[in-house]
């Protein structure tokens, strides 16, 4: 009876290693950068996650004519950051798409 249960854990944990790799390499093969808002509320200064592109930051141009209208954090337990910047442009260079 023991030995079956710790050849099925070691069998289990063989499986979770394989498939742990397998996503993590899918993940590597899928190159992002993550965008955060740095907020200028005193010191410390803190940073909001804003944007999740995908490929390399240099396939993208970014332009505004005007600044960003308002900012807001609505909720309590899932905040969610609302951003009113109606001129901000910005373009997938790779893929000519513009988000």
């Amino acid at each position: 009876m023991l030995i079956s249960l710790c050849l099925l854990f070691f069998v289990l944990t063989i499986i979770y290693y394989v498939a742990y790799e397998y996503y993590y390499r899918q993940q590597l093969a899928k190159p992002s950068v993550l965008i955060y808002l740095p907020l200028n509320a005193g010191e410390p200064q803190s940073y909001v996650f804003w944007l999740n592109l995908y490929y390399d930051i240099s396939c993208y141009t970014f332009y505004a004519s005007e600044t960003l209208k308002s900012i807001s954090v609505t909720g309590t337990f899932l905040p969610v950051l609302r951003i009113n910047w109606p001129e901000l442009t910005i373009k997938n260079t790779v893929l000519s798409v513009s988000e």
